[in-house]
């Protein structure tokens, strides 16, 4: 079957056995999903948590290739079937995977995931800035590190087919970190659908715009997974 590979948001949260309702969706549409608490979850000691702070593309990026790996040479999950969806950190994270990796995935979801580190130390709330600095890094002295853990140095590398769902009013990841993928993407002639929900902030605030985003969500993999597995077959 069909696998839905999902980096939690926070960086420094964890998925742990609770109900989640997109979890339970995807199941029921017969997909298996992989959660992997990359370093810098929560839950498993102090320094463990900290190995995310300043290094928001490296540590936990290689965290989730080495499970997807891990997956693929345990037989629980197939090579040729794995999509990539996550929100937030997890959708910066999505971003990130399919740039680096595209190699990995057959479509990928991002749910207001941050692409850019520089302009989002810029973009987020004033009470967010003072930790700006410990969290992701210095623009400046960090420059080089910075630009390497960004999404958008490698849009180039995103070759598959994508949707993004952004809230327009999201104060803490601003509308501008979706708008310079799509817009940028758009330019390079690639496969990109966009849902931009207007009376939304960070998440789904709004029963009825977490229903929309989640049929867009679930037509969108539908779609590509009805199309590949033909192709697949032939």
């Amino acid at each position: 079957g069909w696998t839905i590979i999902w980096p939690h948001g926070g960086p420094q949260d964890a998925e742990t056995f609770m109900f989640y309702d997109i979890f339970q969706l995807a199941a029921k549409m017969d997909y298996q999903l992989f959660a992997p608490n990359f370093r810098g979850s929560a839950n498993y000691g102090y320094s463990f948590f900290k190995m995310v702070e300043q290094d928001w593309g490296d540590g936990p990026r290689l965290d989730m290739t080495a499970g997807i790996d891990w997956l693929i040479d345990q037989k629980l999950a197939d090579r040729e079937k794995l999509f990539l969806m996550g929100g937030s950190y997890g959708g910066y994270m999505s971003l990130l995977l399919h740039g680096r990796h595209p190699e990995y995935f057959r479509a990928v979801v991002d749910i207001c995931g941050v692409s850019n580190l520089f302009s989002f130390v810029k973009s987020v709330p004033d009470f967010w800035q003072p930790m700006m600095e410990k969290w992701v890094g210095n623009p400046e002295r960090d420059y080089e590190k910075m630009k390497a853990d960004s999404p958008v140095t490698y849009l180039e590398s995103m070759t598959q087919p994508m949707l993004i769902i952004q809230g327009a009013n999201d104060p803490r990841v601003v509308k501008e970190e979706s708008d310079q993928v799509v817009d940028r993407l758009k330019d390079m002639g690639r496969k990109i659908e966009y849902l931009v929900l207007e009376n939304e902030g960070h998440g789904f605030s709004k029963k009825e715009n977490k229903v929309k985003a989640y049929r867009k969500i679930f037509e969108f993999l539908e779609k590509h997974r009805l199309y590949l597995t033909a192709q697949l077959e032939e």
